[in-house]
């Protein structure tokens, strides 16, 4: 980001950053005119792979192996952030054995139970409540 306000400067009363964070001050006649500039940077910077999602894993796990020891274990690799991310596993075919709920007032979360024959695990997926009513057992 800082690469590309120095790219755009000229429209910026001044703008600065680091690895992490960048920040900007611009007068509001000047918006349109760096707005232009940066997209046109974008545009010559960023290749259109970097734009396609991708989704990295750390392990494939199986359900019965989901314990609170885990998640203790999982917990003492932190603190997580920049250069440290939290591991995120996969289960697969796991299936919901429970109807999907909403547990919070502002609908953020998703909470059911899950299954892989016969182990069961209650599971919450919080920031998901927009899932619920996509999310069927089975």
């Amino acid at each position: 980001m800082r690469g590309a306000l120095e790219a755009c400067r000229e429209h910026l009363e001044a703008c600065g950053g680091h690895e992490m964070a960048a920040g900007l001050r611009l007068r509001p006649e000047k918006f349109e005119g760096f707005r232009a500039a940066f997209r046109a940077h974008a545009g010559r910077e960023i290749r259109p792979e970097q734009l396609i999602r991708q989704l990295s894993l750390d392990a494939e796990g199986r359900l019965e192996h989901m314990t609170d020891g885990l998640v203790n274990e999982l917990h003492r690799l932190g603190p997580f952030g920049n250069g440290n991310r939290k591991p995120l596993l996969c289960l697969r075919s796991v299936s919901l054995a429970g109807p999907a709920r909403r547990v919070a007032r502002r609908a953020i979360i998703c909470n059911s139970r899950c299954a892989k024959g016969d182990v069961r695990m209650k599971c919450i997926a919080f920031g998901a409540g927009d899932w619920t009513d996509h999310c069927s057992r089975g």
